[in-house]
């Protein structure tokens, strides 16, 4: 069986949003500000998204962590190659 068959499409999304803003951040911002801001950037998004959420009634820490996760995805590595290179 398929493990991406159990993830709810709804963390997907989420994961996937981190990964575009953090990525975003890094080429827009990555000659002036280190490659962590990607993961501020998607720490702030996610926060901010649960916030309006939960002012609906509906909000989940999971998204929450699946944006941050996207964001981490991407600012690892990016953070690693500032390192080496």
């Amino acid at each position: 069986m398929n493990p991406l068959n159990r993830v709810p499409i709804d963390k997907m999304q989420h994961f996937i949003a981190g990964v575009v803003l953090s990525s975003l951040s890094i080429c827009v911002l990555g000659a002036y500000a280190s490659s962590f801001v990607g993961v501020v950037v998607a720490l702030f998004a996610g926060a901010i998204k649960e916030t309006i959420d939960a002012s609906k009634g509906y909000s989940d820490v999971y998204d929450f962590v699946a944006t941050v996760l996207g964001g981490i995805v991407v600012t690892v590595p990016a953070a690693l190659m500032e390192f080496i290179f």
